[in-house]
């Protein structure tokens, strides 16, 4: 992305993504000035949750008729690019919904606000720590948890099935992932036993992270450290060089390739996010109804590896307010509507396939949570999902990163591919030791 881009780029860019609802007239219950907030979000951007988010919208602006919400829609891929173009036009929208490592690239170019002052110490204990922490930058609280969708390891019980395996026991560590993997593959011809992004996205590097803490207790890029040289890290490339040689997992797929293998039967396992829930119905009709779903599909951790315990990567939904809103109040009051309020939690948080940000939303809408796979995100994923350690460099790293785990899916050596991703990150971050 270029932070030289002109103004009239970015008008051109913006004008092509731009879509804000019509609000109702309302003048007659608004006896202040009329306000105007801009949202930017993918949610309006798609489908899926275009109508969702949209009715949510609505009620707001129905018990605040002098706030008007213009939401500017924008494709998840074009993210951090149309923001980061808006930032430097000073242009930043009022309220913005952003996804994990947004938030630190946005808040060192100094388009977020702190929202540290906004936070009650019931509303802290309210939330999780650690995906508190996914909002902080430089002890700023820039971003605050919007839907909890950490990646948790889903798999196909009628091909697992067909493949020997037993449903009830999904792999439960990485050993017998492979020997899982190797049954599907002999007696599943046409079915890929597993499916890992590794296309030409910085989303590549969230799907793959949950498999690095699976081999590493400490990943890279931790405590001012690369890390890509140690053990640890070129076992799990070789883990990785393995899935690709021996036919497991596609090799050049996007995360929506998987998904739609994944959705109609031509694969058994794979990491997502509870949402894939909704993805699959999409795809495939014939899993709309929960029974159907519950039927065909499960959900457990990522399995452990050599580091021991399982855990996975904190990649969730954010939602931030702009440094220089003209409304900081009534972009706060709804920010925080978005995140807390019972319209907004039951009818967009909850059916888009996400799990509420606050402990509390999740007692209150307990029997709207009692899917099996939405069970082990609460009681499971959510509760053992630690942060990636994101850092204002982190797209432009990801990159190398990419790079990397693309050569050796086709066949590059492991330890000479690490050598030289290590090298090219020690001129991104050369205060960082090896």
């Amino acid at each position: 992305m270029s932070a030289c881009r002109s103004l009239t780029g970015f008008a051109a860019s913006l004008f092509l993504i731009f879509f804000a609802f019509a609000a109702p007239a309302r003048a007659a219950g608004c006896t202040g000035k009329p306000v105007h907030l801009s949202f930017a979000n993918w949610a309006s951007a798609e489908a899926a949750t275009a109508k969702e988010v949209q009715a949510a919208i609505a009620v707001f602006e129905q018990a605040n008729p002098c706030v008007h919400i213009d939401s500017i829609a924008i494709p998840y891929n074009n993210v951090v690019t149309q923001l980061t173009v808006m930032s430097v036009g000073h242009n930043t929208p009022d309220v913005m919904q952003l996804s994990s490592g947004m938030p630190d690239l946005l808040a060192a170019q100094g388009a977020l606000a702190d929202l540290s002052p906004h936070l009650t110490a019931q509303f802290r204990q309210d939330n999780y720590p650690a995906l508190l922490q996914d909002g902080q930058f430089k002890g700023q609280q820039v971003a605050l948890p919007f839907a909890l969708t950490p990646h948790g390891f889903w798999f196909n019980k009628g091909l697992m099935a067909k493949a020997g395996l037993n449903p009830a026991q999904p792999p439960e560590t990485i050993t017998a992932l492979d020997q899982a993997m190797a049954a599907v593959k002999a007696k599943l011809p046409g079915v890929y036993p597993f499916g890992i992004m590794d296309s030409k996205a910085p989303y590549t590097v969230v799907v793959m992270w949950p498999w690095l803490q699976a081999f590493c207790r400490t990943t890279p890029m931790s405590d001012n450290h690369l890390g890509w040289t140690q053990p640890c890290a070129e076992q799990a490339f070789a883990w990785f060089a393995m899935l690709a040689r021996k036919g497991y997992t596609p090799v050049g797929n996007d995360i929506k390739d998987n998904r739609q293998l994944f959705a109609t039967d031509k694969m058994v396992f794979k990491v997502d996010g509870p949402y894939l829930r909704g993805i699959i119905a999409s795809i495939s009709p014939q899993y709309a109804a929960n029974d159907a779903f519950a039927a065909a599909f499960g959900a457990g951790p990522v399995p452990a590896g050599p580091a021991g315990s399982s855990r996975t990567a904190i990649d969730i939904h954010l939602i931030a307010m702009g440094a220089h809103s003209a409304h900081p109040e009534e972009a706060w009051k709804f920010l925080h509507f978005m995140i807390a309020s019972p319209t907004s939690v039951k009818d967009f948080l909850i059916p888009q396939g996400t799990i509420p940000p606050l402990k509390s939303s999740q007692a209150a809408f307990a029997q709207l949570l009692d899917q099996p796979y939405q069970k082990v995100w609460v009681q499971q994923i959510i509760p053992e999902a630690q942060p990636i350690p994101y850092n204002a460099k982190w797209y432009q790293a990801s990159n190398f990163i990419i790079d990397a785990l693309q050569a050796v899916m086709n066949g590059s050596p492991v330890k000479a591919t690490l050598a030289r991703l290590e090298a090219n990150l020690k001129e991104v971050y050369p205060d960082y030791q090896p």
